[in-house]
């Protein structure tokens, strides 16, 4: 297992989440950086968490509409105008329980986004996680 999802799986376990019939999303890349990369490290780190827990990945519920710049190179109010219409929610997520992954929230303004995104949508339920964080986050 990856080390981000270990840290996700040990995260879950010591607040005793009850994941029961959650869909899990990792943050999306854009079609642009996923075809430099060749893979979105976070689908991967949510494949292993979901397997552990036995639940499904679906990375069609967020997209990322925006190519936007490496976000560790921006202010925090630089990462917000970028992420502004960067993303958008599928109506699928409607009644869902959702479970958005990332890997590092160092603002959260990518978390702040997406979970609008997702509540806009109606889910049933929503838990955000992430591996590890920034002191400057707004969390």
């Amino acid at each position: 297992k990856s080390i981000l999802s270990t840290i996700l799986i040990k995260t879950a376990e010591h607040y005793e989440l009850n994941l029961c019939d959650f869909v899990v999303c990792p943050v999306p890349i854009h079609k642009n950086r996923l075809k430099k990369r060749k893979y979105n490290h976070m689908e991967l780190v949510a494949e292993e968490f979901a397997k552990h827990y036995n639940l499904e990945v679906d990375n069609t519920l967020l997209m990322r509409k925006k190519d936007t710049p490496p976000m560790y190179k921006l202010t925090i109010n630089e990462r917000k105008k970028q992420l502004d219409g960067a993303f958008g929610a599928s109506e699928k997520i409607q009644g869902k329980k959702i479970l958005l992954l990332d890997d590092i929230v160092t603002s959260g303004n990518t978390i702040s986004e997406l979970t609008k995104l997702i509540f806009e949508q109606n889910p049933k339920e929503v838990i955000v996680m992430c591996a590890t964080r920034s002191n400057n986050c707004n969390f």
